[in-house]
């Protein structure tokens, strides 16, 4: 019991008077109290500071700098203290074994009250209006110390490398900085691009490739008179993509250049130069974004053998479906295959699967891959940077909501942390973003048939009402509208329906939020709806209307 003279405590089964005094405090007008739930704490709101209480003693102080008056619970083990006459506040968050931890906090107006709905957002409402901040923290951080230039930078294991004026520095996954080469001495200036090695050799291309030593000696491996858009560098050779027209190799040993273009029946079998290269001991994938994915036999570069140009077979659900490859990485013994515009494909021995926008990718154009656990890989896309648990077909998407900023669309955009987390290069900088931190919406929205309408044959539309909806010839359309509230990624709720005695399975609408019936044989029907959240969760209700 808190009152203007102080706190007591009263068993209230026997109604006895109040028998245990918690102690003197500095100023003993009661503000407000409110229980931690789940734990035996009460926690005493005074005016310059908050008593934590435990079996009627006082176990906790926390002083404030201003004077607090609303506990909210934000049913996360965390409680927001406010008050009407600031925007300072604190959090506070039971951890059920010592102190209650705090932190302090701003709110973003005078709360006269607050409220949490279904999806844990909070409501703010006050003098200036109203707001509502999701419980959700962003999974991105940027680092804008560390800039980068497209084309200019390459990834080598978890190590980042970047050239800036004749200069060539490596940073790795800490963010420490080392420099390579100091000055890369006189070199051609066409060579623009960077590549770096699995074994951190440096090479600069453009029409000639440069290969660096760090005292910044260059030495001149093989000039073409087609610019190079791809390399990649084994132990002992250098395979080269002449951009629109053909693939060359050459020999870092024996200093000798295979022109694969010369080679009349070979180059009718390989690409017109590559997309992206994966080197897998002595297999060189080759992606092209124009004829697919070819899988080629090494073991003598000089004169190579096409073991396979892995392309559509119609009654082969396990083919390779795309004729645009964009990156190619391997991780946990599987080879990945990312596309323009079909999604992304993991290839073992079985054949290839395929996960895509209809998994909850952001888009079906991969920019670039990098491993993250060993059931987990991120795939940066068009759309935005999705982590992807391949054996649940799991799908867990960042984009601007969540944060994310521009980033390059380079195969060596994604730097893999041994975390777990990952890199992504960006103008503005580098974000780092980490896995711990991406939300799942497991909230179950309900599903409503909001409003019917029937279109006549002007494609005028008549509201009608949601009992006795017929169809007739001069209204031949019935339209159905749906909702399913949510606040969270709104946008990105899917709707699914089944028409009882006309479907044989669940159609899937996506995003549209209505329904259009016509052309249906005389009789009466019941169709049914759900809605899926942003994470696919399906709502917790089937929503269903009877029309004839």
């Amino acid at each position: 019991v808190g009152s203007a003279k102080g706190l007591g405590m009263s068993d209230l089964v026997f109604g006895e008077s109040l028998t245990i005094d918690t102690g003197k405090v500095t100023n003993s007008y009661i503000i407000n109290m409110f229980e931690l739930k789940g734990t035996d704490l009460v926690g005493v709101i005074l005016k310059n500071e908050i008593i934590i209480l435990k079996g009627g003693r006082a176990v906790q102080t926390i002083k404030t700098e201003k004077t607090l008056d609303k506990a909210t619970n934000l049913n996360t083990g965390q409680y927001l203290i406010t008050s009407i006459n600031h925007k300072t506040g604190l959090f506070l968050t039971s951890t059920g074994t010592k102190d209650v931890v705090y932190e302090k906090t701003t709110t973003p107006i005078k709360a006269r009250s607050i409220l949490v709905d279904h999806e844990h957002g909070v409501w703010m409402g006050g003098d200036e209006g109203i707001v509502r901040a999701g419980n959700t923290k962003s999974p991105v951080t940027l680092y804008p110390r560390i800039k980068t230039q497209k084309g200019m930078f390459s990834k080598s294991g978890t190590d980042l490398f970047i050239t800036i004026e004749n200069k060539v520095f490596s940073y790795n996954e800490r963010k420490e900085q080392t420099t390579l080469i100091q000055k890369t001495g006189k070199r051609n200036n066409q060579n623009k691009k960077l590549y770096v090695s699995e074994k951190k050799d440096v090479y600069l291309y453009g029409k000639q490739i440069e290969k660096l030593t760090k005292s910044g000696a260059i030495t001149k491996l093989v000039t073409f008179k087609t610019p190079i858009n791809a390399v990649v560098a084994g132990e002992a050779s250098l395979f080269i993509s002449l951009k629109n027209s053909g693939i060359a190799h050459h020999g870092l040993t024996t200093n000798t250049t295979t022109d694969y273009r010369k080679n009349r029946l070979l180059s009718k079998l390989l690409p017109a130069g590559a997309s992206s290269f994966f080197l897998d001991k002595q297999t060189l994938w080759i992606g092209s974004d124009e004829s697919g994915l070819y899988e080629m036999d090494i073991s003598e570069p000089e004169s190579p053998k096409l073991i396979k140009h892995h392309t559509y077979i119609k009654n082969n659900p396990k083919s390779f479906s795309s004729s645009s490859v964009s990156c190619l990485a391997k991780h946990s013994e599987l080879l990945f295959v990312g596309t323009n515009g079909d999604g992304l494909f993991l290839y073992d021995k079985g054949g290839f699967d395929k996960i895509s926008i209809e998994h909850g990718m952001p888009s079906n154009n991969i920019v670039s891959l990098a491993r993250s656990s060993d059931s987990t890989i991120w795939a940066l896309t068009n759309g935005g940077l999705a982590l992807v648990d391949w054996k649940n077909r799991n799908v867990s998407a960042v984009g601007a909501e969540e944060g994310l900023e521009r980033f390059y669309r380079s195969q060596d955009a994604l730097i893999p942390k041994t975390d777990g987390n990952v890199y992504i290069v960006s103008p503005g900088g580098l974000q780092d973003v980490d896995a711990r931190q991406l939300y799942t919406n497991e909230y179950e929205a309900v599903v409503v048939v909001e409003s019917v309408e029937l279109i006549d044959k002007n494609n005028k539309k008549h509201t009608t009402g949601k009992d006795n909806i017929r169809s007739t010839h001069t209204t031949p359309i019935i339209k159905i509208n749906l909702t399913a509230p949510s606040i969270f990624k709104a946008g990105n709720t899917t709707f699914s329906y089944f028409i009882d005695g006309y479907h044989d399975a669940w159609v899937d609408n996506g995003t549209r939020r209505y329904i259009e019936v016509q052309g249906l044989s005389p009789g009466t029907y019941t169709l049914k709806s759900k809605s899926y959240n942003s994470d696919g969760y399906e709502s917790k209700n089937t929503a269903s209307i009877k029309f004839s």
